[in-house]
């Protein structure tokens, strides 16, 4: 399973605030990768 197939299974079932936190720590996680 590719990381987008998991992530809109994540979103289909996720609420506004776990959508936004999530969000959040992919951004942080690729500015992290990015150094």
């Amino acid at each position: 399973m590719t990381t987008s197939n998991m992530i809109s299974m994540f979103f289909k079932n996720a609420t506004t605030s776990e959508w936004i936190l999530t969000i959040v720590i992919s951004l942080i996680a690729a500015y992290q990768n990015m150094d």
